[in-house]
């Protein structure tokens, strides 16, 4: 499921991590008893919110700086590859900062 292109240039779906990827960190207990736990029945969408100045700032330290996100969380399926600066769209509806994964 996507989000609705609306303010793309402040808050973009980057990708999903898969519900048969998510696990529990810890599984928690009370008085010495393990608390069963519900399993999970929707994926995790992975959102950026941000502003110009931070994604510019953000960009100007690393370049390749969701790629090493997208490391960190091998499990996601990533829909964007890397996030430029500019913040409009063009007249055909294209963002031109972001570009898809091929």
């Amino acid at each position: 499921m996507h989000h609705s292109a609306a303010n793309t240039h402040v808050c973009k779906f980057l990708g999903t991590i898969p519900l048969d990827q998510l696990q529990y960190a810890k599984v928690p207990f009370w008085n010495n008893i393990q608390i069963p736990l519900s399993k999970h029945s929707w994926e995790l969408q992975i959102i950026a919110i941000w502003n110009t100045k931070g994604r510019v700032c953000l960009n100007a330290h690393n370049k390749d700086w969701l790629k090493e996100v997208a490391k960190e969380i091998p499990e996601a399926k990533w829909e964007i590859q890397n996030i430029h600066n500019h913040p409009y769209q063009t007249s055909s509806g294209q963002h031109l900062g972001l570009n898809k994964i091929k």
